[in-house]
């Protein structure tokens, strides 16, 4: 997993998205949900969040991020913002990192 971290830490968020889907277990794909929120692509960061729900319901942090990214979504739909406004919107967002997951936390940069 430790070329998908560095990937994630270095900000190429759409190449650590494709990483972390290769591996199918609940925090890749909490970890997937992370990079595609910050690359922009809400619905499927949703989508990855669900399948960690899926797997785990009491996911604490899946369901915080899940509902943080959904109305990120819900207010990128209503002011039809561009992609560099989303993203910019989603990095000022407060996102849980799992600690159990990784050592050190994963933060964008």
């Amino acid at each position: 997993m430790n070329g998908r971290l560095s990937t994630y830490r270095s900000g190429d968020f759409e190449k650590a998205a494709e990483q972390f889907a290769k591996q199918d277990n609940t925090r890749a794909n909490f970890n997937r949900g992370n990079a595609l929120a910050f690359a922009g692509r809400l619905q499927d960061a949703i989508d990855s969040y669900e399948k960690v729900l899926s797997d785990n319901p009491q996911h604490k942090d899946a369901k915080f991020n899940k509902k943080l990214v959904e109305d990120l979504l819900k207010k990128q739909n209503k002011s039809q913002q561009n992609k560099q406004q989303k993203i910019r919107i989603i990095r000022g967002s407060k996102f849980r990192i799992n600690p159990k997951s990784e050592k050190k936390p994963l933060r964008s940069r």
